[in-house]
């Protein structure tokens, strides 16, 4: 009831909002930040071992982070895509309303990092002035304690959602190891926090109550006996993607 309660708060939020904001102040800003993300995958239909169907798609969530369409996410959302179609990854985007096929720009599968690019932008000669602006991280410091945001879009509404859900949680661990992060390194070094996220959230943002962007969604898992969410700092993230080469135009 809880889940469902904010997912419909957000939707009558930004519908009835009217903002044009060039900088992240708000939901109606930071929804125009994110892209919902559609993956076929290459294996079609199949039953995992609990006898559960599991589909011939996946679904998860980026944010924009450069004028010229650059947007993160989780590269485990984009991992399972079908290599023998150039249509493997659909997205949408709320700015222009209309859906896209990303170029893939970065893959890290041990940090679970991926940067994706929407070509219209640059194809086209327009940029897009709804994205995260790393450089703003300098204000953004994670702290236990400190309450946050969690936004994504999740796989139950994924189909017929054009705005993000969000959940509020607080910061729990920082430079956290999960159990087993020996075998899966992208649960080494992370944030946890109480928020509930579902399927579908991987590759959102976390933010703080001022929207200034915190971490990376990676996903949720059972600790302590707690349904918990864990996430990837964003200055983590950019020490990856600068060691790699990947710069952003801010």
């Amino acid at each position: 009831m809880n889940k469902v309660f904010l997912f419909i708060l957000v939707v009558s939020f930004i519908l009835i909002s009217n903002y044009n904001y060039s900088q992240i102040s708000n939901l109606e800003s930071l929804n125009r930040c994110l892209v919902k993300i559609q993956v076929n995958k290459t294996e079609g239909i199949t039953i995992d071992s609990s006898g559960i169907i599991e589909e011939d798609y996946s679904l998860g969530t980026g944010f924009y982070i450069s004028a010229d369409g650059l947007f993160l996410t989780a590269a485990h959302v984009i991992k399972k895509r079908n290599i023998h179609t150039t249509a493997a990854i659909s997205c949408y985007d709320y700015n222009s309303n209309d859906n896209f096929v990303p170029i893939i720009v970065f893959e890290d599968i041990k940090n679970d990092i991926a940067i994706l690019q929407n070509v219209t932008y640059t194809g086209f000669g327009k940029s897009n002035t709804f994205y995260m602006n790393l450089n703003s991280l300098s204000n953004s410091i994670n702290k236990i304690g400190s309450k946050i945001y969690a936004f994504g879009y999740p796989n139950e509404l994924q189909k017929t959602l054009k705005v993000c859900a969000f959940s509020i949680g607080t910061i729990l661990s920082i430079n956290y190891n999960l159990d087993g992060f020996k075998k899966l390194p992208e649960r080494a070094n992370v944030s946890l926090a109480d928020c509930v996220v579902i399927s579908g959230f991987s590759g959102g943002i976390v933010t703080d109550f001022s929207y200034k962007p915190l971490g990376l969604i990676l996903g949720s898992v059972i600790e302590k006996n707690k349904r918990i969410t864990y996430f990837k700092s964003l200055d983590q993230v950019i020490k990856i993607l600068k060691a790699n080469g990947i710069l952003f135009v801010n």
